[in-house]
């Protein structure tokens, strides 16, 4: 089966609702955990999403001796450029979807046809520029069309007095046998990434001051999950940086750390180990770090 376009362009994260829209956000949680217990190979579990204050997730593990283990878990998405406004990178990546999603609803109501272009614009100033989306919109589709099909081309010379020669570097335009593209802006992915294991404490202390419910659960645990989708949550570290890293007092039993960007999972609380590591897209489990809990229920 042919994979769609979408799915191999930069703007594919464009097409994440999950990670856009919250408005469901215990199936969000539902949807971390699940991937999660797949990649571990775990079994017979069974997930409940309970109301505040009890935790985001609770697990239950059904081994062959019938009897019933639970975990407590709590679920945070980890930011490197957090502010008390959320990710800056995040903002930015949902400032440029609504961006998109009103060119492609522009582009639908030209001609048949420029629904199938494709373009990736080059910005000077990010927020100077969408200032006045509709006048890149306006600018966007006048050249669209003077130009022919199919589009293939890089425009880097636009006119002297235009809206886009203030504001935008280059613009590249393909034509492909999908509709409805989201376009894409080439600064999104792109940018230094400045960050150190300390910010793994910011997400610990902010969980550990919030008031849970854990009765009836064997084991606590804290999920740190770096998605890897955004320059704001591409977060890595190799296991010598973590090893020594001295974590806030916790209420935690564990807590353990997903790096979605090279797919490792590392238990970092109440001591590091490797859970799964991830070496030329071989994914290891290495059973003989599990937490004891669980070890009944690997495939």
């Amino acid at each position: 089966m042919r994979k769609s376009v979408r799915s191999q362009l930069a703007s594919k994260i464009l097409y994440e609702e999950r990670w856009f829209n919250r408005s469901d956000q215990t199936q969000y949680e539902r949807d971390i955990f699940a991937d999660l217990m797949l990649r571990l190979n775990l079994k017979n579990i069974e997930f409940e999403s309970p109301s505040p204050p009890q935790p985001d997730i609770i697990l239950s593990l059904y081994n062959s001796d019938s009897k019933v283990r639970k975990i407590g878990c709590e679920l945070t998405d980890l930011y490197w450029d957090n502010t008390d406004q959320g990710s800056l990178q995040k903002q930015k990546i949902a400032k440029w979807k609504n961006f998109s999603t009103k060119l492609q609803d522009n582009l639908r109501g030209l001609k048949k046809g420029y629904e199938y272009i494709y373009g990736v614009l080059s910005l000077k100033n990010f927020n100077e520029c969408l200032k006045s989306d509709n006048d890149l919109i306006d600018e966007l589709i006048n050249i669209l069309t003077s130009h022919k099909f199919p589009f293939k081309t890089k425009i880097e010379d636009f006119k002297s007095s235009s809206y886009l020669k203030k504001h935008c570097n280059s613009l590249s335009l393909t034509t492909y046998p999908e509709s409805d593209l989201l376009w894409w802006e080439s600064s999104l992915l792109s940018g230094k990434l400045e960050y150190e294991p300390s910010v793994l404490n910011k997400p610990i202390i902010k969980k550990h001051k919030k008031d849970h419910d854990f009765s009836g659960c064997e084991e606590k645990w804290l999920l740190i999950y770096a998605g890897g989708n955004n320059l704001g949550n591409t977060i890595t570290f190799f296991e010598e940086e973590l090893k020594n890293v001295k974590y806030s007092k916790n209420k935690f039993d564990r807590i353990i750390y997903w790096d979605c960007f090279l797919e490792n999972i590392f238990q970092l609380y109440p001591k590091f180990k490797i859970l799964i590591k991830t070496t030329n897209n071989n994914s290891i489990i290495q059973k003989n770090n599990l937490p004891e809990i669980i070890t009944k229920n690997i495939n």
